[in-house]
């Protein structure tokens, strides 16, 4: 039997919130046990992907102490693509600063 996209995502679902084993789920609705199972790494992997889409256009507002920016202008460039221009040097305790955002 072939299942829509909807229907797939919806097994998945039902099945992470019946508290049955995959085992149990795909005997009972007839379903392929391998099959069911890559049914859920493809909708894990669509939502991974979801979710570094959604958190990669986000920003995270940094507050330094005074005590840490200096006179000069910063580049950074992150391996998505994205530069960062600050209006200040960045000296290595602010460099810590953001390391950890």
């Amino acid at each position: 039997m072939k299942y829509t996209k909807s229907e797939r995502k919806q097994h998945v679902t039902q099945q992470s919130q019946s508290g049955r084993t995959i085992a149990s789920y795909c005997e009972g609705y007839g379903i392929n046990y391998h099959t069911f199972n890559n049914w859920r790494r493809k909708y894990k992997n669509a939502e991974r992907k979801k979710q570094k889409s959604s958190l990669s256009r986000s920003f995270v507002e940094v507050a330094a102490p005074k005590s840490v920016l200096g006179l000069g202008r910063t580049n950074i460039y992150l391996p998505n693509g994205v530069r960062l221009q600050l209006d200040r040097e960045l000296d290595s305790e602010l460099l810590k600063l953001l390391s950890h955002v």
